[in-house]
């Protein structure tokens, strides 16, 4: 009975051995079955130079001959002609006030004017007069977001305009009439108690240029003919006095339509600027994500290890890059546009590369590429690499004529579902399906 005992408390444990062994079994089979994946996606990244820019402009101060309250007629960034005026000079804030109130009603009334004598003849459905307002309400968020609110007003006048037509085209206005006699009369008060309409006084800009009334004390403070002869040590804040602006100026003209930004880089980095001999682009973070078209105007740099100073030509203007000094910038040398892959999804497999040209053999090599998830099936995508990050690359975004090979393994293309956690992965292999248990 002794040995029964024992060879069943033996029988007992090996079938509890077997119990946890098929379970461990089953863990393991569902484990190496389930996999994470990311959709794949286009992304645009950017080889890119971070520093600091020093921003340079040839530029004249716009003076205030005659006392009074200024009243700006250019926005900040607003392109101007020599002798142009910027800027109306009032007695008093009340009269400043008072003609910014007529401008805008004698707009008014022109625009009802202009509707009323041509209302018999309007053609347009109210269909496509609601598409007009559409497209003129995006116009002015996007020039609202730019900071070009000289537009946003010109878009708003448009917005009225399509609005007023579209009550005339409706029957829901008949005749403007009576609201062109109270804009008539509301402009005739206005004229009374002001004596603008007989001022005249202006102030205008010395040169052609775009206007800011912002002064800072650092205009011209580094002379924009002198940027050739800028070295690393020059591009220094705390070196660089301030100059005194004129007590009667009220802003100034940044001369011509070039602007320059000054940076000091590494001689890396000015060797990578010069090998690449392409134009460039600016970012500018504390402005907008929006990338500026530059070209480099010159490299100064004593000698090949040596850091250097690269000055950059730009021409697009608005309100902020008129008033920019000096800014953290990153010089954007190439952007890559493709499918965004984490590296630990990136494998090579072995394929058999049939042969091309004047070969005759099969030739066995690695095949970079990605396993996807179709169904309950992961499968092989090929991928080209376009550009390495350090945790991920940017893959080629459109399918194109890659080398033939044996195996049927195609190009990966958006939105496959990349497989970017799994285990003893291989083209064919099925898997459980999702949502299933163990």
């Amino acid at each position: 009975m002794g040995k029964i005992g024992v060879l069943k408390r033996i029988a007992v444990i090996l079938a509890i051995i077997l119990v946890v062994l098929y379970f461990i079994w089953i863990i393991f089979q569902a484990t190496i079955n389930d996999v994470k994946t990311e959709t794949a996606s286009m992304k645009t990244v950017s080889d890119t130079i971070d520093t600091v820019g020093y921003f340079i402009r040839n530029e004249q101060f716009v003076t205030q001959k005659d006392k009074g309250f200024v009243s700006f007629t250019v926005d900040n960034g607003g392109k101007v002609g020599k002798n142009e005026a910027v800027a109306n000079i009032f007695a008093n804030a009340e009269e400043a006030t008072n003609k910014l109130l007529m401008d805008r009603l004698h707009a008014e009334l022109t625009a009802l004017e202009q509707l009323e004598q041509s209302s018999d003849s309007l053609s347009a459905t109210p269909d496509l007069l609601d598409k007009q307002i559409d497209t003129q309400l995006a116009s002015v968020n996007v020039n609202l977001v730019k900071g070009d609110f000289g537009a946003v007003s010109g878009d708003v006048n448009s917005v009225l305009y399509t609005l007023n037509e579209r009550q005339i085209v409706t029957g829901t206005v008949v005749s403007f009439s009576d609201k062109i006699k109270e804009l008539k009369n509301r402009i005739t008060e206005l004229e009374q108690k002001s004596s603008i309409a007989s001022t005249g006084k202006q102030a205008t800009a010395p040169a052609a240029g775009y206007f800011t009334s912002t002064i800072d004390g650092y205009e011209n403070v580094i002379p924009a003919d002198s940027i050739s002869e800028l070295k690393p040590g020059d591009l220094n804040m705390e070196k660089i006095s301030k100059s005194v602006p004129p007590d009667n100026a009220i802003g100034r003209i940044m001369t011509g339509v070039n602007w320059y930004i000054a940076c000091q880089i590494t001689s890396e980095e000015a060797l990578q600027i010069q090998k690449e001999n392409l134009p460039l682009k600016v970012q500018i973070p504390s402005v907008s994500n929006q990338e500026i078209d530059v070209s480099i105007e010159s490299v100064n740099q004593e000698s090949t290890g040596a850091d250097a100073v690269v000055i950059l030509r730009g021409s697009y203007m608005d309100s902020d890059i008129i008033d920019l000094r000096y800014e953290n910038i990153s010089i954007v040398i190439h952007s890559y546009k493709g499918i965004y892959i984490p590296k630990t999804a990136v494998h090579e497999v072995s394929c058999t590369f049939l042969p091309t040209g004047d070969e005759q053999e099969t030739k066995t090599k690695e095949a970079l590429g990605v396993y996807i998830r179709v169904g309950n099936e992961i499968q092989f995508k090929r991928i080209i690499e376009i550009y390495t990050g350090d945790n991920y690359v940017i893959a080629e975004p459109f399918e194109i004529s890659l080398p033939s090979i044996e195996e049927d393994y195609d190009q990966l293309m958006l939105n496959d579902e990349i497989v970017v956690e799994g285990v003893n992965l291989y083209h064919g292999k099925i898997i459980k399906p999702k949502g299933t248990s163990i």
